[in-house]
């Protein structure tokens, strides 16, 4: 009796630490995304960072061009339950966040998304203005958007993901834009993102 009591007891103690070390991985990654600015070039943070039920998803923070119609912006710091992420593209982990962030937006097509074409899969250095360089795996594509409800039209977006190790964490930035002359603007605020958070 007293051998199963201890068994039960150690159960419950390892589902409590192990919730205490994803509440931990979750508010660090809160906590890296805070020190993002409120505002750079035209993008504007949304009102707060976001958290999810699911904490191995981290926290998001959002921002919206205040000029240009349709330009958003979203940084995402989540480790999916692992611990160690390496800087960088060099890890498993980070090919895998890549593959499945083109699934789930590939999962939206006629939901959200209409003629989802990718126009390039690459793999970028960028210098960050603390003068290191930080490799990202970059992927475009492009995308007619359409509401949820009737699926009528919302026009064609180009779109932009980047995804890197950063802090033990995975770092996704998701960009949609309005138009190609966007991208440098784009690239831009991505490396000012990076630079922040590096």
């Amino acid at each position: 009796m007293k051998l199963q009591i201890s068994r039960i007891m150690i159960f419950f103690l390892m589902g409590v630490l192990s919730l205490s070390v994803s509440s931990a991985y979750a508010e660090k990654a809160q906590e890296i995304l805070s020190t993002l600015p409120l505002q750079f070039g035209d993008f504007a943070a949304e009102s707060s960072i976001m958290t999810y039920e699911d904490e191995a998803m981290g926290a998001s923070l959002g921002y919206h061009s205040l000029s240009s119609f349709g330009s958003d912006l979203t940084v995402y710091v989540y480790n999916l339950g692992e611990q160690g992420i390496k800087d960088g593209v060099g890890s498993e982990v980070i090919r895998k966040a890549k593959d499945s962030a083109l699934e789930e937006i590939k999962s939206l097509e006629n939901i959200l998304y209409r003629n989802v074409k990718i126009l390039s899969e690459t793999q970028m250095d960028f210098s960050l203005s603390n003068s290191k360089t930080l490799k990202v795996f970059s992927v475009s594509f492009s995308l007619e958007s359409i509401d949820p409800l009737d699926g009528a039209s919302l026009g064609n977006r180009l779109s932009y993901l980047y995804i890197t190790g950063l802090k033990g964490y995975i770092c996704k930035i998701r960009a949609t834009v309005p138009s190609l002359d966007k991208e440098k603007e784009i690239q831009k605020a991505v490396k000012a993102i990076l630079s922040s958070l590096y």
